[in-house]
């Protein structure tokens, strides 16, 4: 009777390992499509900018996700937005690859 309720719980962590793995190396391409996407982000100002991106991990995210993703957001800020203003795509990129890893699916 324990073994099936553990199996499924195992299974359960090894589907979310992979599908985090496979998220997150894909999330600069992910984050470089959403920015060329929506040029007009890179000219907001610090408030714009922050509840823009809370409100996009909204959508991506669960509730307690999306508070781990904030936490993220505002440790980060001063380095992302500096990035959002330059035409450094790459880096930018980069940078917002570190708010999604630190977002669990």
């Amino acid at each position: 009777m324990f073994l099936k309720p553990f199996f499924l719980l195992v299974l359960t962590f090894v589907v979310l390992g992979v599908s985090g793995d496979y998220w997150c190396s894909n999330c600069g391409k992910f984050w470089g499509k959403f920015f060329a996407a929506n040029p007009e982000y890179k000219n907001y100002d610090r408030t714009e900018m922050y509840f823009s991106l809370t409100e996009y991990c909204e959508v991506m995210f669960t509730s307690y996700s999306l508070f781990q993703c904030k936490e993220s957001f505002t440790e980060n800020y001063e380095k992302l937005y500096e990035s959002i203003m330059s035409n450094d795509g790459p880096t930018r990129a980069a940078n917002f690859c570190d708010i999604i890893n630190a977002c669990p699916l």
